[in-house]
């Protein structure tokens, strides 16, 4: 094993500020080593001042495998790896110094003998000693007698030939010691004889802190300094005489009093009372153990400084420990605890250097720190920064924007403190490009604070020719956005908007409905945007109330003319609504054979209903026609900009355009801009130009488009509803189920993974579906039975209560229906066969309907826009790909209106498709979330599931 390889270990496991200690101790200290070398192995054993130690070197993997040393910090150390304290290390160092020396003594050893040309004889030579003769009268030994006489102590002192005696006072005895010198003295006492020396230096005095039954406990050596002075001026003490300074007796003495008369020193065991203690401690002495248990309670309640600063374009980091009033610096902690902080902080770019902390990490490092985004330091301590150091990150203050009206145009103009034109152009490009931040020579710019991005995306918006200028339909966003900038002048210039915001529009006291207080913000959100002309998206969750909000509205604006376009299945839902809750409202339906004749005779009506697909068969009847406002329900009907619908709808002549919806965004982002397209055409351009700005850059998407949606769920709102309870239920299929569904897995698999037609993938996958349900669905003659069918007809003999099921296979209901029939149940149902008008008829026979029954629901038709707030038991007997659908289908109970707590039961077939396609929604829950999906079709699903995806369905 080599010397640098030693040297090498103790870097490794020791920290910087560790090293330092050692090399003190190396230089202040006795040390002293001796070594054995063995076959494989070199045991050192070395004694540093009252510590043993002891190191085993294995020589052949140049390792060292164990190292122990008695002192408190070492004994404290509990972990697995090898822990170096600084005796440890100062025994090592001895122990290298002394292999270079005798190295080196070998190579000059070599380089002499080489010299030579003629070999020389070396003769053996044996050293000795020649003893000093001992004088005729010998005057070196003073003998010194301590007596005790009562309370009276006196010293009988002799020098040779000890024949005479001279009696000292105990008052006198520190000045005759002192005029000994170096002489040595045969001190008795208590009939024991020692010879020692007179040292004018410190009592070496060694403390111990434990905690004993919540209590501070401070203990020393068995036997106290022995005072030979009733002024306890000296003291006999370790087989030597000490004069002690004035200093150390000013501390001392107190505590060797307690220590006298209780053998020990008791304190509370609390902050205060250790600060105390131990700052008295030492300033006795360097010698104080503290125990685990007390270090580990100050620990506790300690917390650590770190102050950043710069100086000569470095940055360093003075580190301090804190017990409440008092603090002391890190480097000077020796802990291991303390110990460990330190290397957290070098691992985190903050080294010892000298008596401080260097920084030496990059950019991002920085940045991290100076906007508190460093977690790993700020889990340490508190971090302070400088003035200076927060100077570099340039904030709201530093911003200046100026909004001039010239000619009825408004114009802006925009400054950065401390920034160059072309430094604000290249922090905005940073931005444009996902940048967290942007630097300067001195600065940090952080683009993520909502300052900075609110002035680059107005910036963004803003046509620039030779100067910004803000267009009418961005007004009301420069508006929001320059809320978050402090200095903002001109600000006037956009009264009209601010007028319009802060105006409190009254419900109108002709609305037949107590709106709650969110529903009275959603009225106010389509009012205030309606009259500064802008359209909006009311994008509340399914079950608060889109259609109450909206007719508040319309009935606040009863002069306008309106179109409201719905799914067929809505639209005499609509009706119904608002002649319930504004009846003074005229209804016109455009819809039906006589449709033609009530769009001919528009201006009679108020509001005028119409589905999307009526629109797009009478759209050239729409084009003399003109309307106030225009209202599309459920508008991720126009999710594709290229569909029919999406095209009609945005030909209609109308000044303003709402779009109602809790799903704007099912798949993809431009599924979001076909909806704005309608209602605020052009304010987030083409398409292309939409793709090319925003498909990287969400955050600024939203931030554009966040005054025109209003969107709660009903977490964030107060309806009165309970939480609903979601439970998953495993049902076994019958024998003769499972051996059907098993023969039907194996005769597809091989199909299935030649396959890659989404559309055979989908139908392979639905007959094992089906299966799951009942198979009699696939097969007439099938009496095997079904499992969900059997419990099914459990949950409700045991319900008693009003229930809704749903299913995507009608001829699962039609099944489900006549085993019903069987039990006197009564049923009713929605189906994609109902017409609109039966819908509407058969939600309120149900709602009315005193006693048990059971609304059989297909999932298509009926999960959207009914309300069956009478049953308040839901059961969804099998999944949907996606699990927004079922909650949409879920929500047609629980939402208000309802009173009691909604129970939500999905069947689910056990080790079968059906588990899988739940364990895949759970996978895919966060896509669904971010992109608020709702009404995936089955090909479309399958359409976005891998190979590996729907190949883990089947196993």
């Amino acid at each position: 094993m080599k010397i640098n390889d030693l040297e090498n270990i103790i870097t490794k496991h020791s920290s910087s500020s560790m090293r330092k200690n050692a090399l003190c101790v190396l230089k202040s200290s006795s040390i002293k080593l001796t070594g054995k070398a063995f076959k494989e192995f070199y045991s050192i054993y070395g004694r540093v001042d009252d510590n043993d130690v002891y190191v085993k070197i294995n020589t052949s993997k140049s390792i060292i495998e164990k190292v122990s040393c008695t002192c408190s910090l070492h004994r404290s150390y509990n972990g697995n790896k090898i822990f170096m304290c600084s005796h440890i290390i100062a025994c090592l160092y001895k122990f290298i110094n002394y292999n270079k020396k005798v190295a080196k003594k070998k190579v000059d050893n070599k380089k002499r003998l080489e010299k030579n040309s003629k070999p020389q004889q070396i003769k053996s030579q044996t050293i000795t000693t020649q003893k000093e003769s001992k004088p005729a009268t010998d005057n070196r030994y003073i003998k010194i007698k301590r007596i005790k006489n009562n309370d009276n102590i006196f010293y009988e002192c002799r020098k040779f030939p000890y024949k005479n005696k001279e009696i000292i006072k105990d008052t006198e005895i520190k000045e005759y010691v002192l005029s000994l010198g170096d002489r040595i003295i045969k001190f008795t006492y208590d009939y024991i004889e020692v010879s020692c020396k007179a040292k004018n230096k410190n009592l070496d005095l060694y403390f111990t802190v434990k905690e004993d039954d919540e209590s501070l406990i401070v203990t020393t050596h068995k036997k106290l300094p022995l005072s030979l002075s009733s002024d306890n001026d000296i003291f006999f003490y370790n087989n030597d005489i000490f004069v002690p300074s004035s200093k150390q007796l000013k501390y001392y003495l107190p505590l060797y009093d307690e220590l006298k008369a209780k053998n020990v020193i008791k304190r509370h065991l609390t902050i205060e009372d250790f600060e105390s203690i131990t700052d008295l401690l030492f300033k006795v002495s360097k010698n104080v153990d503290i125990r685990e248990e007390v270090r580990e309670f100050v620990f506790n309640l300690s917390t650590i400084e770190l102050n950043l600063y710069d100086e000569n374009g470095e940055i360093y980091c003075d580190a301090y420990v804190k017990y409440f009033s008092k603090k002391y610096n890190l480097l000077d902690m020796h802990d291991r605890k303390y110990e460990s902080i330190l290397i957290k902080l070098e691992s985190h770019n903050f080294p010892v250097n000298g008596n401080r902390l260097k920084f030496t990490g990059n950019d991002d490092d920085l940045f991290n720190i100076l906007t508190k985004q460093d977690s790993a330091i700020n889990s340490i301590g508190n971090v302070n920064l400088s003035s200076s150091l927060r100077k570099m990150i340039l904030g709201n203050d530093d911003i200046s924007l100026n909004i001039d009206n010239d000619d009825d145009r408004l114009f802006m103009t925009y400054d950065i403190k401390g920034l160059s034109r072309e430094e604000i152009l290249q922090a905005y490009e940073s931005y444009k490009n996902g940048n967290r931040y942007f630097k300067t020579s001195s600065h940090f710019l952080d683009l993520e604070d909502d300052a900075f991005i609110s002035l680059f995306n107005i910036i963004d918006i803003c046509k620039e020719n030779d100067r910004l200028e803000i267009d009418e339909d961005k007004e009301l966003y420069v508006f929001s956005a320059s809320k978050n900038i402090n200095k903002v002048r001109g600000i006037d210039n956009l009264n009209h908007v601010k007028e319009i915001l802060s105006c409190d529009y009254a419900v109108p006291d002709n609305l037949n409905a107590t709106l709650k207080e969110y529903q009275e913000d959603g009225f106010k959100f389509l009012k205030r945007l309606y009259k500064l002309g802008f359209g909006g998206i009311l994008a509340d969750e399914m079950g608060l109330g889109k259609t109450i909000q909206t007719i508040t509205f319309l009935l606040s604006e009863e002069s306008r003319r309106f179109l409201i376009v719905s799914p067929s299945s809505l639209i005499y839902n609509w009706k119904s609504e608002i002649e319930k809750f504004a009846p003074s409202l005229k209804v016109g339906i455009i819809y039906g054979v006589r449709r033609i004749d009530v769009l001919n005779s528009y201006e009679e009506y108020d509001v005028l209903l119409t589905t999307y697909t009526t629109l797009k068969a009478d759209l050239e009847a729409y084009k003399d026609k003109f309307f106030d406002v225009c209202i599309i329900d459920e508008a991720q009907n126009i999710k594709n900009y290229k569909s029919q619908a999406a095209e009609a709808v945005k030909s209609v002549n109308s000044n303003v355009n709402f779009a109602l919806t809790g799903t704007p965004i099912e798949n993809n982002i431009t599924e979001l801009w076909s909806i704005f397209d309608f209602v605020n055409s052009g304010y987030l351009g083409t398409i292309e130009e939409f793709k090319n700005k925003y498909s990287y850059n969400i955050e600024l998407l939203k931030s554009m488009t966040e005054p025109f949606i209003l969107r709660r769920t009903k977490s964030e709102v107060n309806i009165g509803l309970k939480e609903k309870k979601e439970k998953i239920k495993l049902i076994p299929m019958t024998r003769n189920q499972r051996i059907l569904y098993n023969s039907y897995v194996k005769s597809i698999k091989n199909e299935l993974r030649m396959s890659k037609n989404s559309i055979s993938i989908l139908t392979y996958l639905t007959k094992l579906r089906e299966i799951c349900l009942d198979p009699a669905l696939i097969d007439d003659e099938y009496d095997g039975g079904s499992g969900k069918i059997n419990e099914l007809l459990k949950i409700v003999n045991m319900n008693k209560n009003k229930m809704l099921i749903f299913s995507q296979f009608t001829a699962a209901l039609d099944n489900i229906e006549e085993e019903l029939k069987k039990l006197d149940i009564k049923c009713f149902r929605i189906d994609g066969k109902t017409p609109s008008k039966t819908r509407i008829k058969r939600v309120n026979e149900f709602n009315s309907f005193q006693g048990e029954a059971i609304f059989l629901v297909s999932l298509k038709a009926g999960g959207t826009g009914l309300n069956l707030t009478s049953a308040s038991t839901v059961i969804h007997f099998d999944p949907w790909w996606n699990p927004a659908s079922e909650d949409q289908a879920t929500d047609r109970a629980h939402r208000i209106g309802q009173k009691s707590q909604v129970n939500v039961i999905k069947l689910i077939a056990k080790s079968t498709i059906e588990e899988k396609i739940v364990l895949l929604q759970n996978e895919k829950k966060s896509l669904i979330n971010d992109i608020l999906s709702s009404e995936l079709s089955d090909a479309n699903r399958i359409n976005k599931l891998s190979n590996e995806e729907i190949l883990k369905l089947l196993f």
